[in-house]
């Protein structure tokens, strides 16, 4: 487990960068992550169709690769139990074209990343490594042998429990590789619906999830990250003239995911009014 801390932590705190509380919400034993009828029974539910959207994603990427490249560098963010990346890395195996891949898990509570390892490391699942580590300090190491340019960035079920998204992403798109890259992006919209289903129903009434796990308030819509992505990109490119091909990015799909209560099973939906998940490409993509 690699570990990055700096005098950013603080400074980050005092941001609301990484909201404290949010993290210490989601620090759960492995037991409690990897229990398909526990806390994170949605979230297993939910990985029947957002593992297939993702490897999807990564294999049309890879279409625009030379014929050289055989390893997609990914970096899951506020990767908690490793309940993405590992199912992930079992479909990889899988794939055709024998593309391979190497994913860091970044979580900024201890236990989370011991819980990754342990799992992989009794999968036998050596391209699986963590860092504990803000994403803020994990950014800031960057040039430091601390990181690298990533083909791909997860923020799965993660930008609903960050309060300031500006700096959040600014450090999203710095990580980016800027030839060919994108960015899988899981969340929640703000919409009248998904208060009803997501905060009413879901969390007060079926108590299919607990209590106070998400903030309305905090959804956000497509376009909102989207406009804060090419913002950033833009300012980057403004400030460092050197950085030519920072371009601005496009949504290369956006779908819903509805859950059936009924049936206790998740399916893909043009309707993105609750649960979405969207790929955010720089326009290098072909």
């Amino acid at each position: 487990m690699t570990q990055y801390s700096s005098d950013s932590t603080a400074r980050a705190k005092d941001a609301n960068i990484s909201n404290t509380r949010e993290i210490e919400k989601f620090a759960y034993s492995a037991q409690e992550w990897w229990d398909k009828n526990g806390p994170f029974k949605l979230l297993h539910q939910m990985n029947l169709v957002r593992i297939k959207y993702i490897v999807d994603a990564i294999m049309a990427l890879s279409s625009s690769f030379s014929k050289t490249k055989k390893v997609i560098n990914i970096l899951d963010i506020g990767g908690g139990g490793g309940l993405v990346a590992i199912p992930l890395a079992k479909a990889m195996r899988h794939t055709q074209n024998g593309l391979k891949c190497d994913i860091i898990v970044l979580d900024p509570n201890q236990c989370n990343c011991k819980v990754v390892e342990d799992k992989a490391s009794e999968l036998g699942m050596h391209n699986i490594n963590t860092v504990c580590s803000s994403l803020e300090d994990f950014a800031a190491n960057r040039g430091k042998g601390g990181s690298c340019d990533y083909d791909v960035i997860l923020l799965i079920e993660v930008l609903e429990h960050v309060y300031n998204r500006v700096e959040f992403l600014s450090a999203v798109v710095g990580l980016l590789s800027k030839s060919r890259s994108i960015c899988i992006a899981s969340t929640m919209n703000r919409t009248v619906t998904s208060y009803l289903q997501s905060i009413i129903a879901a969390e007060n009434i079926l108590r299919i999830v607990p209590k106070n796990t998400h903030d309305w308030n905090n959804f956000i819509k497509p376009s909102e990250i989207l406009y804060a992505m090419n913002n950033i990109s833009n300012s980057i490119s403004i400030s460092n003239s050197e950085k030519k091909d920072n371009t601005p990015f496009t949504v290369q799909d956006i779908s819903g995911m509805k859950y059936d209560v009924f049936r206790q099973k998740w399916s893909m939906s043009k309707n993105i009014s609750n649960n979405y998940i969207m790929t955010i490409g720089n326009s290098n993509n072909k």
